[in-house]
Parts: C-alpha cells; structure tokens; sequence
C-alpha cells in the first residue's frame, strides 16, 4: 500500500508542513493543556488545592514559583514526555521516496522534489543509502524542473553519503548534463568520462548498457566539439555553485543607518534617545525633527522560532524560504537552506531538536517556544556563569533607563541581559496565571532536560534558576516578542499582497517602543532582522510609538481596549484614543482643517485667501496651502500607478514627501494621508522579505 491514511484521509499530497501540524493535531498526549488538567485534578484530589494556591500566592519572584511548582508530586507524576515523533525513519523514507517517484514518473517535478524532500528528511544518520538516494533522487527532479544549481548541491550531497555504487554513473551523468547547462564544458566533460568509469561496477548488460554508454558518448563528443572551438585551457577557473538550497525568499540588501547610532543602544539611531517614567515605563524619543521614511532601528533578535505551519519551509536558522532545503541531522522537525545554517544552529538545536515535537503539539505556542529557544541559545555554561553574577548583584541597575546594560555600558541585542531585564507584568497578573505559567515553565523544562541541557542529574538549583528565567520568559515575551512576517508578493496585484506570519522574534529594542494606535514607527524584516522605519513626520522631543495590533483607523475605541489591557496591562492615551478618532470609512476627506505654520493648531474654515490663525494670531495663506497640497495630490496620483507597476523605488520617495506635505499643511485625520501610509508600508514590504505567488 504506497498511500498514507489517517481515519479514511489520505495525506499522501499534503505539503509537509500541514501534513506535521495534522499529525499533531491527531495526537492528543502530550499537549499542556492536558497536563495541567490532569494536575489540577490530582491537586484537587489530595484536598489540599486551596492550601497549595495560599502558599504559591504569597511567593515574590519567579524562580522560587518555579521551584514551588517543580517540587509538586502531581507535577511530576503527570509530565511524562515521549518523542515517538521525533526520530528518523528509514520505513517513512522509503515510503515518501516511493511516492516521489510516482509524481516523477508522472512528470510533475515539484510535487516529487517535494516528497524526495520528505525522504531526506526522515532518512536516518546510520551509513545507509537511503539518505543518499534520497538527495539523488531530489537532484533529478530539480534538473528536470530546470532548477540546475539546486540539483548540482544534491548530487554532491549524494555523492557525500553512501551513494551506492552499482548506480553512481547515473549522479555522473546527471552532474555532467547540469555542468553542461551552465556552461562548464571543461568539468562536464570530466564528469561525463568518470559516468563511463562507473559503468564497470553497474549492474546493466546487454543492450541497456550499450544505450547508456552511447549516450555517454554523444554527451562526450559535444563535449570535445565545444571545447576545441573555444581552445580551453587547462588553467580554466572551475564553477562556483552557490551553496543556497533555492531560496525564495527575497529581499534588497539590509539597508544602513544614515547616522552614526546611539552611544548606549547600540540597534538605535543616534537620532533617537530612551526616556523612562514611572507611568509609562521606558519608550523612545526623537533627538531631533525627522520626516517620514528614516530608519530608526536595524536589530537582530536574540533569539527567533518559527510557527509550525512554516517550519518545514523555511531555513530554522535564517527564516529563507527554500525549495530543496538540507534537514536536521537529528530530528523530523528542522530544516535548513545551507551548511553554514545548520552548523550555526547547532550550539542551541542540540538542546532542542530531541523536544521539539513535544514543543510543537503540546499547545505552548510561540511564546513557549521562544522562551525555550531563547535558553537554548544561551546554553547551560553562560548561564551557570549568569546565576552567579545575578546572585552577586550584578546585573542590577538602579537607573530605570539603563537596566539591562552590559559591563561597558552598552545595550547590546545579542546580551541576554537585555532580555532578563524585560518587564514580566508580574505584579499584575492573576494567581491562577502565574500558577498555570510556573507549570509551562516546568514543562519547557523537562523538554530541556530530554535534550540533555543539564549534565547531573542532582543540580537541582541550577534547575530552579533555569525554570524561574523559563516563567520570566513566558510572561514578558506576549508583551515584548514580535511577529516575523513576510509578504506573499502578487506582481500582477501589488495591492492586494498581503504580509503572513512566520515566527516570532524576542528583540531587547524593539521591546522598548511604547505602542500608539496612531504609529509612528512601522516594523519590516529581512530574513529575521528587524528594520523599524517613520511612517509620519516626527518633531523634536515627541514620543516614537509602535503599534502593538490595534489600530484606531481599522479598530473601535472598545476594540483596542479589550486588545490592550489583557496582554499588555495599558489603557491607551493617544491622539486617537483621548480625541475618538473615527473608522476608516468615517474619516474626514473632503473637508480640509489647515495646520497654523507656526503653531501647528489648526485654522478656522473661512472661503478667504488668508485667516488669522485663532490659537496664535499668525496670518496664513490658505490658499498657497492649497496649491502646495494639490501638486503634492498629482505627484501621488502618478506614484500610485508606479507602485501598482511594482516600481518600488520610484513610488516611495513620492509617497514619503506627500506624507511629508500633508503633515506641514493639514490637521489629521485625513483619509488620504492614511492611504499614503498604506502604500508606503507596502513599499517596505516589497523591499523587505516576500516571495512570489
């Protein structure tokens, strides 16, 4: 039987992806939600619940909540975890290599790179072919499918394993006719001639190994045609193949700052400086007047994950899209585009890969996913190092505005401190919340210790420090973590390409943007970089906001209080918010209310020429105004119908300058500028990650 089934539905042409978060979504144990009803239970069964929720109330950090949990009987009698999941299959590799070639014989390429994608996955480590023939095979149909450089990075890897031997003149051939694609005749040539040499060990006689070695030969006489017309030496440099596993993720280069960046924080513009106040915490400000369109941050997360509907589509390491990516040496639940990914994530996938469907089906989200990731990169040796300095007072700063900065002053985004020291809302929250919290903490735990995070078994404080930063984690990332996302580009629809989800990043700056439902600041990524840029006209001293998913344009007042205050524990006090500004459908856009030049307070309506400005007495000229916002008006026009074309880079000076002219001459809200904002953050969308649909 060559097809797979679950209760009647066959799973045999799901993309990998779905086909995972299926099966998950058909195993029930394991998941936290079970776990911690079956401990609610037994807790309840001892009598002793009320007891236990009067002691755990009145602990006051995080590590001894933890530990409070961790030396619960119930929990440890509940939290068994398996990894039935997790490990290679040479019976699973053989089935979707079968059904690979299937789709191949049927001449639909992608399909079969995509189940050969499957096989390798699967493949076990163990010295046999089938990882090997796994490659082999992905490598034929990305030739056929024309992808020459994806294939020629296969046969290698082919070639790398156990490759059997009776079948390598047929790698041979298939590097040959690639090299020969590309127009490397001299190394096609070679590798036509070792195809020959294979043929003694193949397992051909009579006329299937007279066809394939005429064949040879034709291939080589073209070969030996060409070279003596372009009289090649033997001094010809040799073909580079870029070791990229087909990304489809694309996106311009990272763009720079155009100043120098803040002394302290370094992902900041120096253009911008961080305030604190007791009631709003630390957010930042502009250091000088700034126009819409400067950058504001470029960050790396400390750490970043990818949501399950994406992990098998995107590299683990670097968030690429990729159509032949190289699977994790250990596990059926990572992948990456490039060697260079997969040594880079060793340091923390090591202490991972052995729970990572643990992680993924047991409901702990993003969040409980990061905060686990983000450990994991720390490693067990900096922080043993980090407990004692956090123990000896440290990393403690009295200054607000500084807390989290390193030795040298500096608040680095790769210095996990800067992380530790991110509001944890603590105070706030519920006993019930903490409490449910301080049981994921465990859970995440115990998935650490299944991917031998702790070397002896009796290191119990070590266990409780970990599991404390574990439930510090997974209360300060729902109100600091940042979605990745990538936009899936439409070249024909420009306008209606939209931006989905990818992962989640935990980035230390970025956390400190306070949020506004009228944003100054609007967030784009390449690969998982963060690049925060204005999207509004910035005077000096005034507050950078973020938005934070509620925004007064597409939201209700009411509907972004019921979106704020759960999660991040605020009632919004902005512009929109204290003057109720309307719906999109609703805002003003044909009545102009003009902005006084120097006070910035809007005119009285009057059908004149000039009006005394009521707030300072100024004399503006309203219709100068006019004929300013007209032009700017026609300019737009033309750069709309240039971003619908997809030229980026002549729409998007346009736009900025219209935002720009509209916040020099009008009063907001105004239709049109939030148009204009529209199609200035689909232009950074284009520039940063997307790919083609």
């Amino acid at each position: 039987m060559n097809s797979l089934c679950v209760g009647g539905t066959s799973l045999t042409h799901l993309p990998l992806a779905q086909l995972l978060l299926f099966l998950l979504q058909m195993a029930h144990n394991g998941s936290f939600e079970a776990f911690y009803k079956d401990i609610l239970r037994q807790l309840q069964s001892t009598g002793k619940l009320e007891e236990i929720s009067s002691d755990f109330s009145k602990l006051q950090n995080d590590r001894s909540r933890a530990a409070f949990a961790m030396k619960l009987p119930a929990v440890n009698n509940a939290m068994k975890l398996d990894c039935a999941g997790a490990s290679k299959s040479n019976a699973d590799a053989l089935k979707f290599k079968d059904l690979g070639n299937k789709q191949f014989q049927a001449c639909k390429f992608e399909e079969a790179a995509k189940l050969y994608t499957k096989s390798i996955l699967h493949a076990p480590r163990d010295g046999s072919s089938t990882l090997s023939i796994g490659f082999a095979n992905r490598s034929a149909a990305l030739f056929r499918k024309g992808w020459t450089n994806l294939a020629l990075l296969d046969i290698e890897r082919a070639f790398a394993g156990n490759y059997p031997e009776d079948i390598r003149y047929k790698l041979y051939d298939r590097k040959g006719k690639c090299l020969k694609v590309l127009g490397n005749t001299k190394e096609a040539f070679e590798s036509f001639n070792r195809a020959l040499d294979c043929l003694q060990s193949c397992n051909l006689g009579g006329k299937k190994l007279a066809g394939v070695k005429k064949d040879l030969d034709y291939e080589l006489k073209e070969c030996q045609s060409v070279l003596e017309k372009e009289c090649i030496d033997t001094d010809i440099k040799t073909l580079k193949i870029s070791e990229d596993c087909g990304s489809e993720t694309a996106h311009q280069h990272l763009p720079a700052f155009c100043e120098p960046v803040h002394d302290i924080f370094t992902s900041l513009s120096g253009s911008c400086n961080v305030s604190y106040t007791k009631e709003r915490g630390r957010f930042i400000v502009a250091n000088r007047d700034m126009k819409p369109g400067e950058i504001v941050v470029i960050e790396k997360p400390f750490a970043s994950v990818l949501l399950l509907e994406h992990s098998l589509d995107y590299c683990h390491h670097c968030f690429k899209k990729v159509t032949a990516p190289i699977p994790s040496a250990h596990c059926c639940f990572a992948m990456f585009c490039n060697d260079d990914c997969t040594r880079e994530a060793e340091p923390y996938h090591q202490y991972e890969w052995a729970s990572l469907e643990n992680v993924y089906k047991s409901g702990v989200g993003k969040f409980g996913f990061l905060a686990l990731r983000t450990v994991a990169k720390c490693g067990p040796e900096y922080l043993r190092k980090f407990d004692e300095e956090v123990s000896g007072g440290l990393h403690s700063n009295e200054c607000k505005t500084l807390q989290g900065t390193s030795k040298s002053g500096t608040y680095e985004a790769s210095d996990f401190n800067t992380i530790f020291s991110l509001v944890t809302h603590a105070e706030d929250r519920t006993v019930k919340d903490l409490f449910r919290r301080s049981l994921m903490a465990v859970f995440l735990l115990k998935c650490l210790e299944k991917g031998s995070f702790f070397e002896k078994a009796q290191d119990l404080a070590f266990r409780e420090f970990v599991a404390g930063l574990l439930l510090s984690h997974l209360q300060s990332f729902p109100c600091n973590a940042h979605e990745i996302s990538e936009l899936e580009l439409q070249r024909r629809d420009i306008a209606n390409s939209v931006s989905v989800e990818i992962g989640a990043g935990i980035y230390s700056t970025l956390s400190l943007f306070n949020h506004s439902c009228d944003p100054v600041a609007n967030r784009n990524f390449y690969g998982d970089t963060c690049v925060v840029r204005t999207i509004r006209s910035v005077k000096k001293g005034d507050e950078i906001s973020d938005n934070y998913g509620a925004v007064y344009a597409v939201h209700s007042f009411n509907e972004r209080l019921s979106i704020l205050q759960p999660q991040y524990y605020f009632r919004c006090a902005c512009q929109a918010c204290v003057e109720n500004w309307p719906l999109y459908p609703d805002i003003n856009s044909e009545v102009h209310v003009w902005k006084c030049e120097s006070c910035h307070n809007p005119l009285l309506r009057a059908p004149v020429c000039a009006v005394d400005c009521p707030t300072c007495g100024s004399v503006e000229r309203v219709d100068s105004k006019l004929a300013v916002l007209q032009n700017s008006q026609k300019c737009y026009q033309r750069a709309f119908s240039h971003l619908l074309e997809g030229k980026v880079d002549e729409a998007l000076p346009v736009f900025l300058l219209h935002l720009q002219n509209i916040d020099n001459l009008l009063c907001r809200p105004w239709q049109e500028y939030n148009n204009c904002q529209e199609a200035v953050k689909q232009c950074f969308s284009i520039l940063g990650n997307h790919h083609e649909v």
